[in-house]
């Protein structure tokens, strides 16, 4: 996950999130930029994607800020001219939690023009993150970067049109620029996009092109979009009624940490309308979407009489030896604490999970439930105990799986995408984009069709 803004997809989710993370934008230097000189502040706090940056660039959780800092502060002092160092000495104090510091090196750069700042102080402005949150500013900040080809900035700008923040809602424009990001390959507007064009706003109803776009986004690892395409498979709506392969998505996304995921396959299982009852698989992913904040799972589990944890089993007591002289006492010996990992290497942790498709959630260096359920999830995959514990062990396991992952193949250039079918008479725009994409009781049992909102899922899923 790299995009410039200052948060996560999160999806929510996407993960967010339309959320996790991937390079939505990936952009090279250009031939005038990569004959500049490279300072000590590019190598240390160059941003990945960043179109005028001379040096490879780092995701912020890589960011040394006690070096980057001040190797930026002289870099700058010895050339204050330099947009891209003013934007680097910007991001170096992000990294170092130093937010109400960096704003103004960050907007120098932007008004001056340069991408990466205006983009990025369009993340800020709409995250509400070290300034207060102003969707006016931020759709400024945002029509900028989206103008020059960002796409994570395009998809978030087609949110604030069609929820009408910031701006006078216009859900068709919104649902352009949501399609000017999905053409450019973002998994996380490709899934908006389908949530669209089912429900009719800003295009033409059609779930047909929904079920296309769930499924580009679902190729593209986009783990709303696996969850969406099987509810569609549940109800036959765009697509023939399959509900084998509707359970095999749903427990796909699950497999990865995905709460709808979970929560999702626990409601067929105990409701056993569309599907066999099964009370045991039903805990089971009701457990899991409890433990991953799902308020609705815990609802069901109760229904159900169920904990949302398991009860520890009793442990039998079994009567001591007698002793013919008394044992001198010995402290109890305890298991050895794991220990404590630093924020930045629970941020690589999150990074990687995210970037092998799992869900821990915001790459924040907070180790949470979300981030445990995904390192379980990666250890069930690796056939490996699930212990949900963060270890340098498991950064090792982490890289070396990414290090394995194959690249995914380019996309032909001549491969038609779906055509966007703008609506004649626009629906009648709600305050936010609705977090759900189904007509209401389409089908039975299914957990609708998810997007991401603005109001809690970032369009960015690395940091600044």
């Amino acid at each position: 996950m790299g995009e410039f803004g200052v948060g996560r997809w999160g999806s929510s989710r996407a993960r967010s999130a339309l959320g996790a993370a991937s390079v939505l934008f990936a952009l090279t230097a250009s031939p005038e930029t990569a004959a500049q000189a490279v300072t000590e502040c590019d190598r240390l706090a160059s941003h990945p994607d960043d179109p005028q940056r001379v040096a490879p660039g780092l995701s912020l959780e890589q960011v040394d800020s006690q070096r980057a800092v001040p190797a930026c502060a002289a870099a700058l002092s010895a050339d204050a001219s330099k947009l891209r160092l003013q934007f680097n000495y910007g991001r170096s104090l992000i990294a170092a939690g130093r937010g109400p510091e960096a704003l103004p090196h960050l907007e120098a750069a932007a008004v001056s023009g340069y991408t990466a700042a205006e983009a990025a102080l369009g993340g800020l402005y709409f995250e509400g993150r070290s300034v207060a949150r102003d969707y006016t500013r931020a759709r400024l900040w945002l029509e900028r970067s989206a103008a020059k080809g960002i796409a994570w900035t395009q998809n978030l700008l087609g949110h604030l049109y069609i929820g009408g923040l910031g701006t006078p809602s216009d859900p068709q424009l919104g649902a352009q620029w949501v399609q000017a990001a999905a053409r450019q390959g973002m998994p996380a507007a490709m899934n908006y996009l389908g949530s669209l064009h089912l429900r009719g706003l800003g295009v033409a109803p059609d779930p047909a092109k929904a079920a296309d776009w769930f499924r580009e986004a679902a190729n593209a690892g986009d783990l709303n979009a696996f969850t969406n395409l099987g509810s569609l498979h549940l109800g036959g709506l765009g697509v023939e009624q399959d509900t084998e392969g509707a359970i095999v998505l749903f427990e796909h996304a699950a497999s990865k940490g995905d709460v709808t995921g979970h929560l999702t396959l626990g409601r067929l299982f105990s409701e056993g309308e569309l599907v066999p009852a099964d009370r045991e698989r039903a805990v089971k992913h009701l457990r899991e979407a409890a433990a991953l904040g799902s308020q609705e799972a815990e609802t069901l589990l109760a229904a159900l009489g169920e904990a949302a944890e398991p009860e520890p089993a009793a442990t039998p007591s079994v009567a001591a030896p007698a002793q013919s002289e008394p044992a001198e006492s010995e402290p109890a010996q305890s298991e050895p604490a794991a220990p404590e990992l630093r924020p930045e290497t629970v941020s690589r942790i999150q990074q990687a999970l995210t970037d092998l498709g799992f869900d821990p959630g915001p790459v924040d260096g907070q180790v949470g439930r979300r981030t445990r359920s995904a390192v379980r999830a990666f250890e069930r995959q690796q056939g490996r105990p699930e212990t949900g514990a963060l270890t340098a062990d498991l950064l090792a396991d982490l890289s070396a799986a990414l290090e394995a992952k194959p690249a995914r193949a380019a996309e032909p250039a001549d491969q038609p995408k779906p055509e966007l079918s703008v609506v004649e008479t626009p629906a009648e725009p709600t305050a936010e984009p609705e977090s759900t994409g189904a007509p209401p009781g389409a089908f039975p049992g299914a957990v609708e069709p998810a997007e991401p909102a603005p109001s809690d899922a970032p369009a960015f899923p690395g940091a600044l």
